[in-house]
Order: C-alpha cells, then sequence, then structure tokens
C-alpha cells in the first residue's frame, strides 16, 4: 500500500470532489425546476 500521508491526502481531496459534485448536483436539480417553472409560464401565456 502507498504511504500514509499520500492515501490521507488522496482521501481528503476525494472528500472535497464529493462534495463539489454534491453540491453541483443541487444546483442542478433548481436550475432545472427555475427551467420548468418559466417554460409553463411561457406556456400559460400564449
Amino acid at each position: 500500500m502507498g504511504e500514509p500521508h499520500v492515501i490521507s491526502a488522496l482521501s481528503n481531496k476525494r472528500a472535497e470532489l464529493a462534495g463539489i459534485v454534491s453540491q453541483l448536483e443541487r444546483q442542478l436539480g433548481q436550475q432545472r425546476a427555475n427551467l420548468a417553472y418559466l417554460d409553463a409560464t411561457m406556456r400559460s401565456s400564449q
């Protein structure tokens, strides 16, 4: 197995990236909801 400090650093980086991905997924969900709302608004005003 690799050096303990290297494994620890990689583990920390992985946790950081997982957090970023999670945040981006939440933002994507919100933007999809915004888009659906906008589409519905546009359909109702035609």
